[in-house]
This record gives structure tokens, C-alpha cells and sequence, in this order.
């Protein structure tokens, strides 16, 4: 793995789109509908989270840019990345869904927190190219 910098709007745009997909599944957007209903949504909230993490330079990618983690230490995490990640959230998510989703990421928080108390390094996100899936890359990247 690398740490993914320099990268082109096209190379970003792409990355978005893999972890969006890999991400429109997720149990932690169920409060957004059927999988086809939340689709647009989850797209959007993992293109702003894949944003932040990249601002934060806490992306990296494996050398065939196939597979993406989030790597961060805790506490660590830039302000101003996540400012923007939030503004781009509240315009792009209905406040009914938004409100109902926050409450869950609150609670996963709270969870977190309970068991996570020393200095450690936070997975932010894990995605793989489909065409890279099944290849063992997700438990390696871990």
C-alpha cells in the first residue's frame, strides 16, 4: 500500500466510484431505504467521505489501484477536511435521512469509544475494485 497523493480528477473520480459501490450494501445506510433507493445517496455521502480521507492524507491504495484503505490515528483527524466533508453531506443527503443516519454513526461512536480508549490506528474505510474481489486483498490490507 501507498499513501495516494497527486492523484488526477479522473483517478479520484474513480476511486469514489469503487468505494461507493462497495459501500451502497452497507448495513450502516439502511435508514436510506432498499439498496436501489439509497444507491444516489450512498454515492454521494462515500464521495465526500473518500474526499476527506484524501485531504487528510489518510488514503492509501495498493501500487495497481485496484484496493483502497483509510488508515488514521485516532485522535488525529484534520479539521478542516472534515468541515467540508460535513458541509457536502448536509447538501447532498435529505434532512429526515440525515438526521436518522447521524443518530446510527453516533452510537457506532459511543460503541467504539467503550472499547478503543489507547492510541491505535483507525480503518476509515476498506473498498476493492469489483474486478479485484475475491482475491484475499481485503484481509491483507487489514
Amino acid at each position: 500500500m501507498k499513501l495516494a497523493e497527486n492523484l488526477s480528477a479522473k483517478q479520484l473520480g474513480r476511486i469514489r466510484r469503487t468505494v461507493g459501490e462497495a459501500f451502497v450494501t452497507n448495513e450502516l445506510f439502511h435508514e436510506l431505504g432498499s439498496v436501489e433507493e439509497r444507491r444516489p445517496l450512498v454515492m454521494r455521502y462515500m464521495a465526500a467521505y473518500v474526499d476527506n480521507v484524501y485531504e487528510s492524507k489518510s488514503l492509501y491504495m495498493t501500487e495497481d489501484g485496484m484496493a483502497f484503505i483509510g488508515l488514521q490515528e485516532s485522535g488525529k483527524a484534520p479539521v478542516f477536511p472534515q468541515l467540508k466533508m460535513l458541509a457536502r453531506i448536509f447538501l447532498y443527503l435529505p434532512f429526515g435521512k440525515l438526521k436518522r443516519m447521524l443518530s446510527q454513526v453516533k452510537d457506532i461512536s459511543a460503541y467504539a469509544k467503550q472499547y478503543a480508549d489507547k492510541p491505535h490506528i483507525e480503518v476509515l474505510m476498506l473498498a476493492v475494485d469489483k474486478k479485484s474481489a475475491g482475491q484475499g486483498i481485503r484481509k491483507t490490507a487489514v
